[in-house]
C-alpha cells in the first residue's frame, strides 16, 4: 500500500477467508469488522483496494 495525504490505500487486499485464517477466526467476523469499520467512515472498500480514510485516527483507536 501507500499514503496519500492521511489515507493509506492498499491496494490488492487479501481475500476475507485468507485475513480470517491469519488471525484464527471466521470469514464472516471479518466481513462483519469490516462492515462495521464501513459504518464507522475507517475504511473505505473498492473492488480489492482498500483505504484506511484517517489512517492517524485509525491507528490512535486500534493500535
Amino acid at each position: 500500500g501507500y499514503r496519500k495525504n492521511c489515507s493509506v490505500i492498499i491496494t490488492k487486499i487479501p481475500f476475507q477467508n485468507n485475513i480470517a485464517s491469519l488471525a484464527g477466526t471466521s470469514r464472516e467476523t471479518v466481513s462483519r469488522a469490516f462492515s462495521r469499520f464501513e459504518e464507522n467512515a475507517y475504511i473505505t472498500k473498492t473492488g480489492r483496494h482498500l483505504v484506511i480514510n484517517d489512517y492517524p485516527r485509525f491507528y490512535e483507536e486500534f493500535a
